[in-house]
C-alpha cells in the first residue's frame, strides 16, 4: 500500500485536542497511521510581507496576536488515491470546525497572507509520486485548490521538516533529491 505523509497543525481553541480529533478522524477514513512525530510548538509562519505589516502595526501600538502553532506529521497507509486522500483530508478538515471562507475574509481585511486555524491538514509525500493535478478540486465549502505533491512549500518550512525528518529522516524528496534531514538542517 501507498505511504502517505501528512502535515498537522492548528493555533485555534484546544490545540492538542485538535490534533487528537485529527487522528482519529483520519484513522475513520480509512488511512492506517503507521508513524507520528511528536508535538512541536512553534510561532506562526509568515511573509516577508506580513512580517513588514507587523513592523508598521507594532510602531502604531496596535497588537496582533495570534497563539502558537502546534504542528506534526505522520506516516499513514492508504489504499486509495491521492486525490481521494486531499478530498478526506479537506472532509475532515470541515468536520473539525475549519472555515475557508472565515479565512479567506480573514486574511483580506488583515491584509495577510494566513489566517490562523483550528485545523490545517496538508499533503506532503505521497510515496515518490510526484502528483499536480490540472483541475481545480472543489473544497466542501465552494473553494478551489489545485494538488500538488509533493508539497510545493514543505522545503521551506521549518514547523514541517522538523517533524517530518523524525519519521521520515532518509525518504528523498522527489524534486530536490535530498533527504528530509537534510533539508531540515539547512531550512
Amino acid at each position: 500500500m501507498p505511504k502517505i505523509y501528512i502535515s498537522l497543525g492548528t493555533n485555534l481553541g484546544d490545540r492538542v485536542q485538535n490534533l487528537e480529533r485529527a487522528r482519529e478522524l483520519i484513522m475513520r477514513d480509512g488511512f492506517e497511521i503507521q508513524q507520528k512525530s511528536k508535538i512541536h510548538e512553534t510561532e506562526e509562519w509568515t511573509s516577508i510581507e506580513q512580517i513588514g505589516q507587523r513592523l508598521v502595526d507594532s510602531s502604531q501600538s496596535q497588537k496582533t496576536t495570534t497563539a502558537m502553532y502546534l504542528n506534526q506529521c505522520i506516516c499513514a497507509s492508504v489504499n486509495f488515491s491521492p486525490v481521494v486522500a486531499f478530498e478526506k483530508l479537506r472532509a475532515i478538515e470541515k468536520e473539525i470546525g475549519r472555515d475557508r471562507h472565515a479565512e479567506k475574509l480573514f486574511k483580506k481585511t488583515h491584509n495577510v497572507e494566513f489566517a490562523p486555524r483550528i485545523i490545517d491538514l496538508d499533503i506532503l509525500l505521497y510515496d515518490d509520486w510526484f502528483v499536480r493535478e490540472g483541475r481545480a478540486l472543489v473544497n466542501s465549502d465552494g473553494t478551489f485548490e489545485e494538488l500538488i505533491i509533493p508539497h510545493p512549500r514543505m522545503h521551506l518550512r521549518k514547523f514541517v521538516l522538523g517533524p517530518l525528518s523524525e519519521i521520515a529522516p532518509d525518504i528523498l524528496h522527489p524534486v530536490l533529491r535530498k533527504k528530509i534531514s537534510e533539508l531540515n538542517r539547512i531550512s
